[in-house]
C-alpha cells in the first residue's frame, strides 16, 4: 500500500489509521487485531486525544468510535498514477497487444520501440498513441505491458532480465469488464423487481 505519515491534527474524514497496539477491554477499539485499518470520520478530538473512526467492534457492536492516539497511526493513501505515454522511458520494454515485445530507445527526442533480435523499428510512440498508450491506426499497436529496465545494466538489452511490471492493461480491462457485468446483472435484477413490485400493486 503506497502511503505517506500524517500529523494526528492533521487528519480529515476519508483519512486511514492503523491499529499499532491492542487497547485493552476498557478502551474503545477491544476485539480488534493490531494492523486493522479505519477510516476516519471525524478529525481529531482533543478531549479524547484520538479520531473518530468508521465501524469499530466492541463488545459484540459495530459502529463509529474514537480510538485513542496511543493506539494508531496516522496516514493518507498516496493517489496511485496512472502509467501514460509520457512515462515511458529509454531501457524500457513494452509488449504490444499483437504479440510483438521491444525495447524503448530515444533518438534525438523521439520514442521508438526496437526489436533486439532484428534491430528493427516496431513502432514509433508518437501523436498516433494515445494519453493512455493505445494506438490510433491499429489496435494490435496497443501497449498492454511496460517492465522496468533491467536493474543490471550488462542486460539492458535481454528480454529475459526486464525489470518489474509497471503497467499491464489486461489486468485494467478485466476489471472494467468484471464492472460492466456486474452493473448488467443489477439492472436485469432491478427490472425483475420493478415487474413484481407491478404485480403486488
Amino acid at each position: 500500500m503506497s502511503t505517506k505519515k500524517k500529523d494526528l491534527k492533521d487528519l480529515v474524514a476519508g483519512d486511514k489509521v492503523v491499529l499499532v497496539k491492542a487497547p485493552s477491554a476498557s478502551y474503545y477499539g477491544y476485539g480488534c487485531a493490531v494492523g486493522t485499518v479505519f477510516t476516519v470520520v471525524k478529525g481529531c478530538n482533543p478531549v479524547h486525544n484520538g479520531v473518530l473512526v468508521k465501524d469499530v467492534p466492541f463488545k459484540g457492536e459495530t459502529a463509529d468510535r474514537y480510538i485513542n492516539s496511543n493506539f494508531i497511526e496516522h496516514y493518507v493513501e498516496e493517489e496511485k498514477k496512472m502509467f501514460t505515454k509520457n512515462d515511458l522511458k529509454t531501457g524500457m520494454w513494452v509488449k504490444f497487444r499483437g504479440g510483438d515485445v521491444g525495447i524503448v530507445l530515444e533518438v534525438a527526442g523521439t520514442l521508438f520501440v526496437m526489436d533486439v533480435t532484428n534491430s528493427t523499428c516496431i513502432a514509433r510512440i508518437d501523436s498516433t498513441f494515445t494519453y493512455d498508450m493505445r494506438s490510433s491506426s491499429s489496435s494490435a499497436y496497443d501497449i498492454v505491458k511496460v517492465f522496468a529496465p533491467s536493474s543490471n545494466c550488462n542486460y539492458l538489452l535481454r528480454q529475459d532480465k526486464v525489470g518489474v511490471c509497471l503497467f499491464d492493461r489486461k489486468g485494467l480491462e478485466e476489471k472494467q469488464e468484471a464492472y460492466k457485468k456486474i452493473v448488467a446483472e443489477i439492472h436485469a435484477l432491478q427490472a425483475k423487481a420493478d415487474t413484481l413490485w407491478n404485480e403486488i400493486v
